[in-house]
């Protein structure tokens, strides 16, 4: 995902990051503001976004059971289905403006949570592989 968000901010020439801050300030709920914009969301991204939603519940889940491992195989089957939604779906070459801020959005928000999750396990993820 790194590798992603870091050549879409090559080609842009504008950080994805910035893109994303931006648009931040401007609803309190980026996502949400894009998933109600015009364009139709896509199953696998919809996968992603129900799976990215679900963190907070997990996290509570782990805690209440003091079983890391449901932090584990979230974060598994979130990766597995960003990877799905990534081989179907071109970011950087997505068919509209709005698509590929939401398509970045969704990106950077998975990349986040993965490593938060993986804070949690106490394993560091690196930036470049």
């Amino acid at each position: 995902i790194q590798s992603i968000l870091r050549k879409i901010t090559d080609t842009s020439g504008r950080g994805a990051s910035s893109d994303l801050n931006a648009n931040a300030n401007q609803h309190p709920n980026p996502l949400s503001a894009q998933v109600a914009g015009s364009a139709p969301i896509a199953p696998l991204e919809k996968s992603v976004i129900i799976q990215l939603e679900q963190y907070s519940i997990i996290l509570e889940q782990a805690a209440e059971e003091l079983n890391p491992s449901i932090i584990a195989n979230y974060i598994f089957h979130l990766a597995k289905t960003f990877n799905s939604f990534y081989t179907e779906h071109s970011i950087a070459n997505a068919e509209s403006e709005e698509k590929k801020h939401l398509r970045l959005q969704i990106a950077k928000m998975t990349s986040n949570i993965i490593e938060s999750g993986m804070k949690l396990l106490g394993i560091r993820v690196p930036s470049r592989m």
